[in-house]
């Protein structure tokens, strides 16, 4: 079957650690048309691309969900993996389901306190504005697709949640 699976959470949650200690044994080719994305063989398509610094979605432009719904059915992967705030919304998780793949959302979980730290501890600069309505956001979704949402710890050791995560992908 094939899957989709997109990490949420708050600002500084662990969500492009996770996936990139999930994801870390393989090797993946960048390809840049119709946007940023890598595919690891033929197993697995990760929506954005590793960057030092707000990977995954992040990286990619701020208009992008129109080309990645309309690419989405040329998508050969079994899995389809992303993470961030930027397609982490209702008509991409919508898009997904009507291709006709099994929907995980994984909610890195984290309270508020820390991810306020772990942002200051990484020199975050996010407007506070900002910072609210990505949590609220983060929180609404979870709420309106709590049929599809797993939740993970994201105060535990990376390796742990990349393990974790490493399991969900593989799950049918």
């Amino acid at each position: 079957m094939n899957r989709a699976v997109y990490i949420i959470g708050y600002p500084a949650s662990g969500k492009t650690t996770a996936v990139r200690s999930a994801l870390n044994t393989l090797e993946p080719q960048l390809v840049v048309q119709p946007f940023k994305h890598m595919v690891y063989g033929n197993a697995i398509t990760q929506l954005g691309y590793d960057r030092e610094v707000y990977g995954g979605t992040d990286g990619l432009a701020f208009n992008v969900l129109p080309k990645v719904i309309e690419w989405l059915p040329a998508c050969t992967t079994p899995i389809l993996i992303g993470e961030g705030d930027r397609l982490a919304n209702n008509a991409f998780f919508a898009a997904v389901q009507k291709q006709g793949r099994k929907l995980t959302i994984v909610h890195m979980k984290v309270g508020e306190l820390i991810a306020l730290r772990r942002m200051q501890r990484r020199g975050s600069q996010f407007n506070p504005i900002w910072v609210r309505r990505t949590m609220t956001k983060v929180d609404n979704l979870a709420s309106k697709w709590r049929s599809n949402v797993i939740a993970i710890d994201g105060t535990r050791e990376t390796e742990s949640i990349g393990e974790e995560l490493k399991e969900l992908l593989y799950v049918e």
